[in-house]
């Protein structure tokens, strides 16, 4: 890695812990992101947003590459074994959750990956990154109805903390930096 790469990407996989977290931001060499569309769930803060695959460290994980290799497959039926490491963009902290550390790792393939839903997912998708488009709206969340910043692709819209590493990721694209 280049070092103006290092502003936005670490080669350092980070440890896990309690409230530690990741999510795997899986880019093809088209420049399009998996996102997916998380399970209607009574208690889950974010039931029915679009979101990266991922989830909490758990004692079996080593480390968090091993959460984001462990969530993805459970969600998403993706091994993210083989794909190219790009490395890890700076973590996040949901506003409502203080206590979660969110640690996305940035990962390169060829081409679509298949996915399949699963109970913790009803839908997914592979959205071109510079199809997202900023877009001010009103949500019905866990906290109710709220105004938010998002980003829009068809009827995908992301919000919140997944809307972050959506946009360091399309600044990254079109730094001309990414290998």
């Amino acid at each position: 890695m280049g070092p103006e790469a290092s502003r936005y990407v670490s080669d350092a996989t980070p440890r896990g812990g309690i409230g530690r977290a990741a999510v795997a931001a899986i880019l093809t060499a088209g420049e399009e992101i998996l996102v997916v569309k998380r399970s209607e769930r009574k208690g889950d803060p974010w039931s029915g947003d679009w979101a990266l695959p991922g989830g909490f460290w758990r004692s079996i994980d080593r480390d968090l590459l091993d959460t984001a290799r462990r969530e993805t497959i459970e969600e998403a039926g993706i091994d993210i074994s083989g794909m190219r490491v790009l490395g890890w963009l700076r973590a996040r902290r949901p506003t409502r959750l203080r206590w979660v550390e969110v640690f996305p790792l940035l990962l390169s393939t060829t081409s679509r990956v298949q996915a399949r839903t699963s109970d913790e997912i009803s839908d997914f998708r592979w959205v071109a990154i510079k199809d997202f488009l900023e877009k001010e709206l009103e949500i019905m969340s866990a906290a109710g109805l709220q105004r938010v910043s998002a980003m829009v692709c068809g009827d995908v819209v992301v919000w919140g903390l997944t809307r972050g590493v959506l946009l360091e990721i399309k600044d990254y694209v079109a730094s001309g930096l990414l290998p």
